[in-house]
């Protein structure tokens, strides 16, 4: 292969187009200020984020988790309740 097609091949980056500029520049601080300017890590921590959302969003829409827990004693206020998402466990706190 031609050191010219590597070239033309070779990942030069991830190019947005059409972000509004508050977007932009709250992206740019995330990533200043969490992730020591690494975009790539920020980005990964932000759509890890949004399917975690989307996941508890989606089990807490079908009852699979709720406010109540099964079985509670009347006195107890509060039990904790790990909740699987997307491999991983969640503490989901429960009240009457």
């Amino acid at each position: 292969m031609s050191d010219e097609l590597k070239e033309a091949l070779e990942f030069k980056g991830l190019v947005m187009r059409s972000i509004p500029d508050d977007t932009r520049n709250n992206f740019k601080l995330l990533a200043e200020k969490e992730f020591d300017n690494h975009y790539g890590l920020t980005l990964r921590e932000l759509l890890n984020s949004y399917f975690e959302y989307q996941a508890l969003k989606s089990k807490f829409l079908s009852g699979e988790i709720g406010g109540v827990v099964e079985g509670s004693n009347e006195g107890d206020n509060e039990k904790e309740s790990p909740v699987d998402v997307n491999g991983n466990q969640i503490k989901f706190w429960r009240t009457q």
